[in-house]
């Protein structure tokens, strides 16, 4: 009787201590407590990318019921004392009977990384990026064939521009590209917002770009940028990045909603926190879900904290833009930048990326919210 009481009284002290910062850690699943639960988060891990450093700016996305990861770059170990490789291999992973496996599918045309990244029905289209030498305007779509077990790459109708660490979206028969760099310095930054129209011919080569409303605010780099419905409208909504004026660089927290039905932007709340590279996702009802990102805090101190960097703010965001509102909260697993946030089976999906400077991972993260 005595043993089973000092068990009960253990028990509670555990989850007394689970609970200290508003935290509550139960069978893999992260939730955070205010007045009320806000949301949730469940984390499993699937396996990981057969590249055992992982890669960064990796294009990623979906085609024929598969996740694709390719390209992207890392530094060979010791990180610090190696120049940074840029990749070309196509990487698939696939689910068979509740079992999954990574294919090796390919190469791309070249090692690249970095780009903007877009499903559509016609594949993955990529939209520029860079490689050891030059920013791309080059866009070119990636196509699974099950048969074969290879992804076929096929030409799209270039960038009317250079582009690196833009961001895209879909909107129905339009492709948006916003922002990003034309050349490798930040100061290259842009403010242009570009359009392409899937409907406008059957051969991708032919697909052509015009021009939208220039976002408003700082040019940048790296931002988020995601398409969610607001009323009867679907909106784009541009955040965070950072940018360069003069010598110093801006990490940015404004928040931008476009409509594409009267192509005009309007000033939302500004995020908690700056949310450089970090990956993000639209959910249901209202809700864009971010998970992670560069604050900012140490974006300069990299060189003289080397394997002493703390690694990027483990937070994720959610902004509801019928309310206008953010909620913070916690998270216990990685956070992973330069990545993609992907639908794949119903989940989201957070492949590879970097955990500090010049330190990418192999993991690939499934996260389900509450409520999904």
């Amino acid at each position: 009787m005595n043993r089973g009481m000092n068990r009960m009284k253990l028990l509670s002290l555990l989850l007394a201590l689970c609970m200290l910062n508003g935290q509550l850690l139960l069978t893999g699943e992260f939730k955070v407590y205010a007045n009320e639960p806000m949301q949730s988060l469940s984390w499993k891990a699937l396996p990981d990318l057969p590249d055992s450093l992982g890669v960064a700016g990796p294009y990623v996305g979906t085609d024929n019921g598969v996740l694709i990861v390719a390209g992207g770059a890392n530094f060979p170990e010791p990180v610090w004392e190696n120049a940074k490789q840029w990749h070309r291999a196509i990487w698939v992973l696939r689910e068979k009977q509740g079992s999954y496996e990574w294919v090796a599918a390919g190469e791309l045309p070249g090692p690249c990384g970095y780009g903007a990244v877009v499903s559509i029905e016609q594949g993955l289209l990529c939209m520029g990026g860079n490689d050891a030498n030059s920013v791309l305007r080059e866009c070119f779509l990636l196509n699974w064939d099950e048969k074969s077990q290879q992804v076929e790459v096929l030409p799209a109708a270039p960038l009317p521009e250079p582009n690196v660490y833009g961001q895209a979206a879909r909107i129905g028969n339009y492709v948006y590209l916003a922002c990003g760099q034309k050349e490798a310095g930040l100061d290259s930054a842009t403010k242009t917002l570009w359009r392409m129209d899937l409907s406008h011919s059957d051969d991708p080569q032919k697909w052509t770009w015009e021009k939208c409303t220039e976002v408003p605010g700082e040019a940048r780099a790296l931002h988020v940028f995601v398409a969610q419905k607001r009323g009867a409208d679907d909106c784009l909504y541009l955040m965070s990045g950072r940018s360069q004026r003069g010598d110093e660089v801006l990490y940015l927290q404004d928040n931008w909603e476009y409509t594409p039905r009267t192509d005009s932007w309007r000033q939302l709340p500004d995020l908690p926190a700056c949310v450089m590279a970090g990956p993000a996702i639209a959910l249901d009802s209202n809700q864009i879900l971010i998970l992670g990102g560069d604050d900012g805090q140490y974006f300069l101190r990299a060189d003289e904290l080397r394997d002493n960097h703390p690694g990027f703010p483990r937070k994720a965001y959610l902004f509801n833009n019928a309310t206008e509102q953010w909620k913070t909260f916690a998270t216990n697993h990685e956070n992973q930048v330069t990545t993609s946030a992907v639908r794949w089976q119903g989940k989201i999906i957070i492949p590879s990326g970097e955990v500090r400077p010049r330190v990418r991972t192999p993991h690939i993260w499934q996260v389900i919210p509450s409520g999904e």
